[in-house]
């Protein structure tokens, strides 16, 4: 990321064109997940929550989903949830060929 941030967890795409970390790119006050273009370029936000802390996301190995933690606020202690999230068609046309 080219922001200040705090990055974790980056898997590749199974083509490796991009990556997906958590991260709080944009000072945000709790982890989401992004999609970056190993290429360069501007992260795509992907997750999007003011109090839900997301975190470990993986690509399916197709490249249409990405699953990833999920646990309240900043607290490493609460419970975790499981979710997957289907990759944005922007981001898909090039995650899977």
């Amino acid at each position: 990321m080219t922001a200040p941030s705090s990055d974790t967890d980056a898997s590749w795409s199974p083509n490796s064109r991009w990556t997906v970390a958590s991260s709080n790119y944009g000072r945000l006050l709790v982890p989401s997940i992004f999609a970056i273009p190993a290429d360069g370029g501007e992260p795509v936000w992907i997750t999007q929550s003011d109090v839900l802390a997301d975190g470990a996301p993986s690509w399916s190995p197709d490249g249409r989903w990405i699953a990833f933690e999920s646990h309240l606020g900043a607290d490493e202690e609460s419970p975790a949830t499981l979710w997957r999230i289907k990759v944005p068609e922007s981001i898909a046309a090039t995650a899977t060929d």
